[in-house]
């Protein structure tokens, strides 16, 4: 070559390759380049292995500056092509610059006040300013209690709408005291919902890497020890931005703190004419929510002077303001002004600062002006207010009723002072569930009142009713669950979930029978409204503890069949099969035969997902006696509609359909919408099974969107799993694969492992049929992986036949011998190939004949395949390939379309 000669471009085969040659050549490390865009080691790893793809605006945005391409935008560009090609998008050739702001989208579940924001219009424009800023990560709002944090915050993220892509999210921690909530309230907020094996934070790195998004922490004052996981999560999401309020800094990195500052007073002694004072945000407030309950107040000129001097000696705090006004109906304006600055003639009220936690002076002053409220309460008023504050997150009026009961020597009922609660302002009434009024507490309100609670020695019998009335919600609930109401009391439950929290996490302490009783009475519950392992984890715990062996024995035995039944919807059989086992033991010894007949259904089933037919239907058989017996007709239901279960899996479709028949006329006649949805869900499923696709497809769509009615994250994703394949029998791969990967999310995010093989195997059939065979390959091997933990040997016979028929021509005796295995094994736990998947059977083993030349050879690995081990062929077969940690991602991305 020509000493002045250009050297050749170099090309890459795949995005992996060049990225590992470009971190090599800025003498990076993996670690090095994971530090410099926010990922960890192993996903730069997988990265390099062309096992996972970053977006194209967040390769451009991190990897280019990191790897020093700026300068070489032909470099940069073939980087951003390479992974745009892999990703089947047309890129173009983007300017490795950061990503562009998209259109103005709307946020989740920012939340939208009742009443304007009164004139804040300059510390928005400077927070929002200051967000804005390519520097700027977290930005803290600090203030005094009332001084307006949250109302300001909410208005500046909706100004900001447009200018976060991923949209803006809002996250209430005013309810929570325990550092360990932070996580799941936040991913609550975002959507965000993870494997059950997965650490939810880092559940929520992946959520978040490559997206941006505003998140809005509100009120975490009380929870500063989880400060860090804020940094935990800004590290891991680059294009993450967090506004948080709180009385005091979070005390991180980084962190840039805005002084929300009290609302426009006059300055000075001489105050401006009354017709200006109208221009003061804070005298505009107090007007304004004067006049809202008393629409006729028409200030005069005195009046005016005077409210400009109730809102100096307030300091221009708005929750002191708004106090204050909510007096009005009762006192002038005069006389307000005089009672706020005592006889003495001294201010109650001092500027707040920020301090330390443990009372500083600002909060002093802040409970001044409840204290001037709490006092003009009569005794029985004073006294619901403080017994209010064991509520968490709200309560009923019954749930009033029943823990706060009579206040007063007179023996007051509680609701008597309720009304004057709400209208002097310290509880805030709106509408609930069924259109019932709700109640609760301003937090810092609520502050105060636990405070004074605590003060007088009654707290801990009034958890102690707290935790009784829940307990009794709890258990009349799960009565209710599987009636006409059931919609209904889900929806209760899901609102009181903060108090039944509070109440469980009270008795794990105060009384752990109480504890069992509460945390077994939510069977149901639990995986219904995605709280599946929180609550397995609760129960396990419970039952783990000493104390546990010395509660009556009934308890025990339901506690235990509850947590055999959540162990087994996570796929744990064992664990299941244990808790069942004991708990049977427990309620036979006690003659309790509703308890002997939970056990039983639970180990029918236990029976099932292992292939043991004979069992499962002898004590499904057994379990469908006592339902009887008992008159139990839900639980009746749910035994015919597992008996069904058992007739389908061994190809007896006739008798499989009418048990289903009988479990849905039961369902209907209970008015039991999600029986309804399984018995739709499983005629679909026979429906598919024989071939009638089209009746499978409008049976799954019925029970899909039961499903969904009720919020059944797991009855939903089996319902879609067959909807999508109906529809890729149909024809319309585009609409399977849109089904497939929704279905695939949910199992993940409820932690269902059988769902999970289900799923893998289903898309392996899919991403064959479009004539991608490594991937399907490779999703056949890991539904057998998962297939073989939860032990469900059906599920792995349609793996190995799957595997099988998607091996490339010249390995057609390994082909045969899996499909010897599969066969063997389908004679062994006597569930035949259904009849919907025959005909494309018996055209994939034609294919393979076909192509081996030699017919005794294909015959005698058949025949070894019959006679091989399970557990070696599982070894040799599945041996942990790069797609093997798909699971660990995000998206399906073998499932998007080409």
């Amino acid at each position: 070559m020509h000493a002045n000669a250009v050297p050749p471009p170099i090309t890459f085969g795949s995005f992996g390759t060049m990225l590992r040659y470009l971190r090599r050549r800025a003498r990076m490390q993996q670690r090095d380049l994971a530090i410099a865009v926010g990922y960890s080691e192993s996903q730069i790893c997988r990265l390099e292995q062309n096992q996972r793809l970053p977006d194209i605006t967040t390769l451009a945005a991190l990897f280019v500056p990191a790897l020093g391409l700026e300068r070489e935008p032909d470099l940069a560009g073939q980087l951003l092509e390479l992974a745009a090609a892999a990703r089947g998008e047309q890129p173009g050739r983007p300017a490795p610059t950061a990503p562009p702001r998209a259109a103005a989208t709307p946020a989740e579940n920012l939340p939208t006040p009742l009443t304007p924001l009164i004139d804040r219009t300059r510390e928005a424009a400077a927070a929002r300013q200051a967000i804005e800023r390519d520097d700027l990560r977290l930005l803290t709002l600090v203030g005094p209690p009332g001084i307006g944090k949250t109302r300001l915050a909410i208005h500046i993220a909706s100004e900001l709408r447009g200018s976060f892509a991923d949209g803006v999210y809002f996250a209430a921690l005013a309810p929570i005291r325990d550092p360990g909530l932070v996580l799941p309230t936040i991913a609550h907020a975002l959507g965000v919902k993870c494997h059950a094996d997965q650490p939810l934070l880092d559940g929520l790195r992946d959520a978040l890497h490559g997206r941006r998004i505003l998140l809005v922490l509100d009120n975490f004052e009380q929870i500063l020890a989880a400060a860090p996981l804020v940094a935990e999560l800004l590290r891991a999401a680059p294009l993450l931005k967090v506004l948080v309020t709180s009385r005091a800094a979070l005390h991180l990195s980084g962190e840039h703190l805005f002084v929300v500052p009290p609302l426009g007073l006059p300055e000075g002694r001489v105050l401006p004419q009354p017709a200006q004072l109208i221009a003061y945000p804070a005298i505009q407030l107090f007007l304004a929510r004067v006049q809202a309950i008393n629409p006729a107040f028409a200030p005069t000129a005195s009046d005016m002077r005077t409210v400009a001097e109730i809102c100096a000696c307030l300091d221009g705090l708005p929750l002191a303001i708004e106090l204050a006004a909510a007096r009005s109906r009762l006192f002038s304006p005069q006389t307000l002004l005089e009672r706020l600055r005592g006889a003495s003639g001294a201010r109650m009220l001092q500027f707040l600062v920020d301090g330390p936690r443990d009372l500083p002076s600002h909060q002093q002053t802040l409970r001044g002006t409840i204290d001037w409220s709490y006092e003009l309460l009569d005794v029985p008023e004073r006294a619901l207010l403080l017994r209010l504050a064991v509520f968490v997150g709200g309560c009923t009026a019954e749930a009033i009723e029943a823990v706060c009961g009579d206040c007063s020597d007179t023996q007051r009922p509680a609701l008597a002072g309720l009304q004057a609660l709400v209208d002097q302002s310290l509880v805030r009434c709106e509408i609930g569930v069924g259109g019932q009024p709700r109640f609760s507490l301003l937090e810092m309100i609520g502050e105060y009142a636990r405070e004074k609670l605590g003060q007088t020695g009654q707290a801990g019998a009034l958890r102690r009713r707290h935790a009784a009335f829940y307990l009794a919600l709890a258990q009349r609930a799960a009565g209710e669950l599987s009636g006409a109401q059931q919609e209904c009391w889900f929806q209760r439950l899901e609102a009181e979930f903060t108090n039944l929290r509070a109440a469980l996490e009270w008795l794990a302490t105060d009384n752990l029978e109480h504890a069992l009783l509460l945390a077994s009475s939510l069977r149901q519950f639990w995986p219904m409204r995605d709280y599946l392992p929180e609550g397995r984890a609760r129960l396990t715990a419970l039952l783990r503890d000493p104390r546990a062996q010395r509660v009556a024995l009934p308890v025990r035995a339901r506690a235990l069949g509850a947590a055999g039944f959540l162990a087994y919807q996570q796929g744990d059989l064992r664990q299941a099969q244990a808790y069942s086992d004991e708990a049977l033991a427990i309620s036979r010894a006690c003659g309790d035969q509703r308890g002997i007949a939970d056990a039983l259904c639970n180990l029918g089933s236990v029976a099932f997902y292992k292939n043991d037919y004979a069992a499962a239907a002898a004590l499904y058989t057994e379990c469908l006696g006592l339902y009887r017996n008992l008159g139990a007709r839900a639980d009746l239901a749910v035994a015919l509609k597992n008996l069904g279960l058992v007739a389908k899996d061994q190809g007896n479709y006739a008798h499989a359909v009418t048990l289903f028949s009988e479990s849905l006329a039961i369902c209907r006649e209970l008015g039991d919408k999600r029986g309804v949805a399984q018995a739709l869900f499983n005629q679909g499923v026979v429906a598919y099974w024989q071939g009638d696709f089209t009746a499978s497809v409008e049976l799954s769509k019925q029970s899909a969107t039961s499903y969904r009615d009720l919020g059944d994250a797991m009855g939903t994703a089996y319902a879609l799993d067959n909807l999508g394949m109906a529809a890729y029998r149909l024809g319309d791969l585009q609409q399977a694969i849109a089904m497939l990967d929704e279905s695939l999310q949910l199992f993940r995010e409820v932690g269902d492992r059988m769902g999970l093989a289900l799923l893998l195997t289903d898309m392996g059939t899919v991403v064959q049929a479009r004539g991608d065979w490594p991937a399907a390959r490779r999703l056949f091997r890991e539904g057998m992986v998962v297939s073989e933990q939860v032990g469900d040997k059906r599920r792995i016979a349609f793996c190995l036949e799957g595997l099988a028929l998607a091996q490339p021509p010249e390995h057609c005796l390994c082909a045969a011998r899996l499909l010897g295995a599969a066969e063997a094994l389908r004679a062994a736990i006597g569930a035949p190939l259904p009849p919907s998947e025959v005909c494309a059977y018996a055209k994939g083993v034609g294919a393979l004949r076909q192509h081996c030349t030699d017919d005794r050879a294909f015959e005698a690995a058949w025949a070894a395949g019959r006679q091989a081990k399970l557990d070696e062929l599982l070894a040799e077969v599945c041996i942990p390939a790069p797609g093997m940690r798909m699971l660990q991602v995000g998206r399906v991305g073998t499932l998007q379309p080409k």
